[in-house]
C-alpha cells in the first residue's frame, strides 16, 4: 500500500465557521488569518475579526451572502457524515469550518465538536453567538440529564 501525499499552495481569504446545534444549522461567522510579509514567519492562532474579513471579501469583489448561501448544502452534507461516522447518533454541537479562496471556492476546513469555540457573528446583537454560550450550556445539561435517566 502507497499513500501519496500532495500539497499546493492556496490562497485563502477567509474561513467561513457554521454552529450546529442539536443538527440545526444555527449562526455563522467569517474569520481570516493576516498576510505575513514576504520572507516572514506566518502566526497561527491571530485571526482578524469578521469585519476585517468583510473588506478581504469585498476587496476581491466576493459576496458573502452569495458564499454563505452557496457553502450551506455542503456543511449539511458534512452534517450527514458526521451522522454517519457516529454511527446515526446526531452530535448535539458541531462546529463546520470551511476555508474560502481568493476565486470564492469552498474547501473543507474541519468539522469539530469537542472543545470548538462559539462563534461571535457580527450582525447579532452586541456580536453575540448563535447559539449562545448560556443556550449550549443548558443544551448539554438538558442531555445529559436526560441520559442518566
Amino acid at each position: 500500500e502507497v499513500t501519496v501525499l500532495l500539497q499546493a499552495k492556496v490562497d485563502l481569504v477567509a474561513e467561513l465557521r457554521w454552529m450546529v446545534l442539536n443538527g440545526e444549522l444555527r449562526g455563522c461567522g467569517w474569520v481570516t488569518l493576516p498576510v505575513p510579509r514576504l520572507g516572514r514567519k506566518a502566526n497561527s492562532g491571530c485571526y482578524k475579526n469578521e469585519l476585517a474579513c468583510r473588506e478581504a471579501l469585498e476587496k476581491l469583489k466576493l459576496d458573502r451572502l452569495k458564499l454563505e448561501e452557496s457553502i450551506r448544502p455542503k456543511v449539511e452534507a458534512v452534517v450527514r457524515e458526521a451522522v454517519r461516522d457516529a454511527k446515526g447518533v446526531m452530535p448535539q454541537y458541531l462546529r463546520v469550518d470551511f476555508l474560502v479562496d481568493k476565486q470564492g471556492r469552498a474547501w473543507l476546513g474541519e468539522r469539530e465538536s469537542w472543545g470548538a469555540d462559539l462563534v461571535r457573528n457580527q450582525e447579532n446583537p452586541q456580536g453575540r453567538t448563535n447559539p449562545s454560550r448560556a443556550e449550549l450550556a443548558r443544551a448539554m445539561l438538558h442531555a445529559a440529564w436526560s441520559r442518566s435517566g
